[in-house]
């Protein structure tokens, strides 16, 4: 009984996460994934759907970004949109290779670093707006059949 309260009590827990915890999330999860894949002797294929997957969050974050009721500044969200299109070059480049992946990883750590970074003295309010300006929570990035979807 009392497993089953402390994991509706987490399950709870991350429905209530705000928009930028879930995006450090996935994130960092397909950081892990990146990085595990592109070393060794990994299958090919669970590298490509890693990459793969990378390139589908940066596409939903372009997606959104150039929305016209997007609420980060204009600016901000331009040169978010050119690391969007720079993922997607450099992502072709990576898969042709399988060599490169660090600078998406990198990039990707800036953006979590950014998305955790709050004024000192401040907690993060409920409701702040993340990237995408939608939930997207890891458990919404599935895999089906080989391909990764976002679900928003």
């Amino acid at each position: 009984m009392l497993a089953r309260g402390i994991s509706s009590y987490q399950n709870a827990s991350l429905t209530l996460k705000d928009g930028r915890s879930q995006e450090v999330e996935a994130l960092t999860r397909i950081n892990a994934e990146m990085e595990r894949t592109s070393q060794g002797d990994v299958d090919i294929q669970q590298f490509y759907q890693a990459v793969s997957k990378n390139q589908k969050i940066w596409n939903e974050f372009l997606v959104a970004l150039a929305e016209d009721d997007h609420p980060y500044p204009v600016e901000l969200r331009a040169r978010l949109i050119s690391l969007a299109i720079w993922v997607n070059r450099h992502t072709q480049t990576v898969i042709q290779t399988r060599k490169n992946v660090e600078p998406l990883v990198l990039l990707n750590k800036d953006i979590i670093a950014g998305l955790q970074a709050r004024p000192e003295g401040t907690a993060q309010a409920p409701g702040q707006q993340n990237i995408a300006n939608r939930n997207l929570h890891p458990s919404s990035l599935t895999e089906k059949e080989d391909d990764f979807e976002l679900e928003c």
